[in-house]
């Protein structure tokens, strides 16, 4: 297996492939330092992920990278079948091939709501698909999607997620909020309130619970 980051153009893109065999951590500190050039500034990737496996948590810290450099993902290359399956749930475009993108959708995040700024008190943000806030949510501030939902800052208010189904997810890179919801589960971390800590975390539904994790 070949230890870098392989970039080649296509008609319908930049595809960009990692390495399979070496820790999430490691490839996307390779992925940043190939793609944290000017080239690369405002344009859109395919990624390349072969037969990785990939989960909610990388899939995020992903998410939050490619915000950094003001990358956009147009979808990805998967041969993994739970890969597959997952990236496909969670609203991206994912094929086979590279070529296979080639006639998809041209937005930024496909089947994600990209926010730009801060989600004040009283404000309400819905999508039916994923949502991406890049800012804070504010306290009584609230963010509702049918799928995942993403906050790439401080979530103090109020974010429901999971509105058709139990396997989204809710992640942010400060997580402090007045309650959740996913599908029919809801916390307000009453319990956790003094436990919360001041770095990214995901929440999601396994066995019927709803678990809080760090990143």
């Amino acid at each position: 297996m070949e230890r870098e980051v392989k970039i080649k153009g296509i008609k319908g893109g930049i595809v960009t492939g990692i390495p399979e065999d070496i820790p999430w951590k490691i490839a996307l500190s390779m992925l940043r330092k190939k793609l944290d050039n000017e080239f690369f500034t405002n344009s859109s990737i395919i990624l390349d992920i072969g037969n990785r496996e990939i989960s909610r948590k990388e899939i995020t810290t992903l998410l939050e990278l490619l915000d950094a450099l003001s990358v956009g993902l147009k979808g990805f290359v998967s041969l993994d079948e739970r890969s597959y399956l997952l990236l496909s749930k969670y609203g991206f475009s994912v094929s086979r091939s590279a070529e296979g993108l080639q006639s998809g959708a041209e937005s930024e995040y496909e089947m994600w709501k990209r926010v730009e700024g801060t989600i004040r008190s009283g404000q309400k943000i819905e999508s039916e698909s994923n949502i991406l806030i890049v800012g804070d949510v504010n306290p009584d501030g609230e963010v509702s999607a049918s799928g995942s939902i993403v906050v790439l800052g401080a979530l103090r208010g109020i974010a429901r997620a999971g509105n058709k189904s139990k396997d989204a997810f809710i992640a942010a890179i400060r997580l402090f909020p007045q309650y959740v919801t996913i599908g029919k589960y809801w916390s307000d971390f009453s319990k956790e309130k003094e436990k919360l800590q001041e770095k990214p975390a995901i929440i999601f539904i396994e066995e019927e619970s709803m678990v809080l994790r760090y990143l």
